[in-house]
C-alpha cells in the first residue's frame, strides 16, 4: 500500500483518538492499542496495514515533523503555511513527549522509593542484629550526616584537646564556687560570734546594774581567779559536795556564759547541771529575785545551747 497526505492524516487522527502515548514503551497495552489503531484504518478504503505499518509510518512522520521544525528555528529552512497533516502530527509530538516527561518522573519517584525501601530494611536488619548497649548508644547519640561524622574521625586529636579543656574549666569553676561558699560561711559565723560578743557584754552590764544580795564564800571567790587545775569553768570541783552552800551570781553568771556543753535548768529547784566532757557539776540553789533574773537573762542569751 502507498501512503499519501491524506492517509497520513487518518492516521493521526488515529493516534490522537486512541492515544497509545498514554502506556508504557513495550508494553502490552501500547501493543494492543497500535493493533486496534491498524484495524480502524482498515475499515476505511484503500487501506491494508498491519501494527507494524502504522508503527513505522508515524516514525517516518515524526522524524521529519521534528527535522522542519528545526530547519525553522535555525532560519536555514522555508517556513510554509502549516497543513492539516503538520498540526496533527505536531499535536501527537506534544502529547508524547508530555507523556514521556511524566513516565520519566514516575520512574524516578519509585527508584527513589525502591532506594529508601532498601535503606530501611538494612537499618531494621541492623537493629535487630545489634546488641542492647549498641542500640542504646545510637539512641542517645542524635543522627549525623556523613560529612559530620568524616569531621568526626578527622578531629579526634582536637576534640581530646576540647574535653580537657572544658574540664578544667569545670573544675576551675567548681573551687570557685566552693571558695565563695566557704567565704560567706566565715562570713556569718564572724557576723554571729560578734553578735554574741555583743549580747554577752549587754548581759555584763545588767549584771553589773544589779546589787549583789548573796553571800560570797571564800572557795567561790578564789574561784573566779584561779587557774588550778580542781575548778571547772571558774566553779571548784568541791563545791559539788556542799549542795545547800550559796554560790555568788558572777560564778554562775561565768560558768553559764562559757560553758561548751548543754545545759539542763530545771525551774523549780533552780538546780544548774553543768557537762564538762565526763565530769558533771552539781550547783546549788540560788535563793532571791535578781538570782531568777540572772538565770532569764542567760537562758535568753544562749538562745538554743539551752534547753528547759
Amino acid at each position: 500500500m502507498e501512503w499519501t497526505e491524506q492517509k497520513d492524516v487518518m492516521l493521526a487522527r488515529e493516534i490522537l483518538l486512541c492515544e497509545p502515548f498514554q502506556y508504557r514503551v513495550g508494553s502490552k497495552e501500547r501493543g494492543s492499542v497500535w493493533s486496534q489503531i491498524a484495524t480502524n484504518l482498515n475499515t476505511h478504503p484503500g487501506f491494508t496495514v498491519s501494527q507494524r505499518a502504522v508503527r513505522d509510518r508515524y516514525g517516518i512522520l515524526e522524524k521529519k515533523a521534528k527535522k522542519q521544525k528545526h530547519e525553522i528555528e535555525n532560519g536555514t529552512g522555508i517556513s510554509p503555511e502549516d497543513s492539516e497533516l503538520d498540526l496533527a502530527i505536531s499535536e501527537v509530538i506534544e502529547k508524547w513527549e508530555a507523556a514521556d516527561q511524566e513516565f520519566q518522573l514516575d520512574n524516578q519517584s519509585k527508584v527513589k522509593k525502591l532506594e529508601k525501601d532498601k535503606e530501611t530494611a538494612e537499618e531494621m536488619r541492623r537493629m535487630s542484629m545489634e546488641t542492647l548497649i549498641a542500640s542504646k548508644k545510637r539512641k542517645s547519640v542524635p543522627n549525623e550526616s556523613a560529612e559530620e561524622k568524616r569531621c568526626k574521625k578527622r578531629r579526634g586529636g582536637s576534640d581530646t584537646v576540647q574535653l580537657l579543656k572544658e574540664h578544667s574549666e569545670m573544675e576551675f569553676t567548681f573551687k570557685r564556687e566552693e571558695l565563695e561558699a566557704k567565704k560567706s560561711e566565715q562570713s556569718l559565723l564572724t557576723e554571729q560570734q560578734k553578735q554574741q560578743q555583743q549580747m554577752i557584754s549587754m548581759l555584763q552590764q545588767q549584771l553589773q546594774q544589779q546589787p549583789t544580795t548573796t553571800t560570797t564564800t571564800t572557795t567561790a571567790d578564789a574561784a573566779t581567779t584561779t587557774t588550778d587545775a580542781n575548778y571547772v569553768y571558774g566553779i571548784p570541783e568541791a563545791a559539788s559536795t556542799a549542795y545547800g552552800h550559796l554560790i555568788s551570781e558572777n560564778v554562775i553568771t561565768h560558768a553559764l556564759l562559757f560553758c561548751l556543753q548543754p545545759l539542763v535548768i530545771n525551774l523549780e529547784n533552780f538546780v544548774v547541771l553543768l557537762h564538762d566532757y565526763k565530769k558533771w557539776l552539781l550547783v546549788p540553789k540560788i535563793s532571791g529575785t535578781s538570782s531568777l533574773k540572772l538565770l532569764q537573762s542567760c537562758m535568753f542569751c544562749l538562745h538554743g545551747r539551752l534547753y528547759l
